[in-house]
């Protein structure tokens, strides 16, 4: 004989609403704690608002997630092996691919360059040959001259991406630990 036991509805502990599967969280759902999406987000940033070094755990947490999957899939770009780990992106989710860390066909370690796609358009590729003629031709800090991976950086600086992206790395790095930039005496 089937059960006729009828399944309780779920509530949010703190607004009430019915929980679905759209609006409760897969985490909250597994541990049985009844709060919705919304109640969540506003119940984690009073927590972290509380932390005021949050954000600077997030992001180290952040960077090691990112190193330590770079370093299991080659720590080089697999196109043009470009090692500088300022330039290299990862194609794929850095928390999934920490959580799952195996050699995959699927994921791989580019350059900003090689990560790159070619333009679909001929009017945006001819404008913008146009742009890097007007600005010297070639990348200010590695000569790169193929059009698809040079980009108008700051005004009336060209760079390739891997360049850009090294100079905003540094750039980001001195305002995060400007006791770094100090000189003695």
């Amino acid at each position: 004989m089937a059960s006729t036991k009828k399944r309780n509805k779920k509530e949010c502990l703190k607004c009430g609403i019915l929980l679905t599967t759209q609006n409760w969280g897969e985490s909250d759902r597994k541990i049985g704690y009844y709060i919705c999406k919304s109640c969540r987000k506003i119940k984690d940033s009073e927590y972290h608002s509380r932390d005021s070094k949050y954000s600077i755990k997030q992001r180290n947490r952040y960077r090691m997630r990112r190193s330590a999957v770079i370093w299991a899939y080659g720590n080089a770009c697999a196109k043009c092996g470009e090692d500088d780990y300022t330039k290299l992106t990862i194609n794929g989710s850095i928390n999934f691919l920490y959580d799952n860390i195996v050699q995959s066909a699927e994921h791989q370690i580019t350059c900003y360059n090689c990560n790159k796609k070619p333009y679909t358009n001929k009017y945006t590729l001819k404008y913008k040959r146009q742009m890097v003629q007007k600005l010297g031709g070639c990348c200010q800090g590695c000569s790169e001259e193929r059009v698809e991976r040079l980009t108008a950086a700051m005004i009336g600086k060209l760079l390739c991406y891997n360049c850009y992206m090294s100079k905003l790395a540094a750039e980001k790095y001195a305002r995060e630990h400007p006791e770094d930039e100090k000189q003695p005496g």
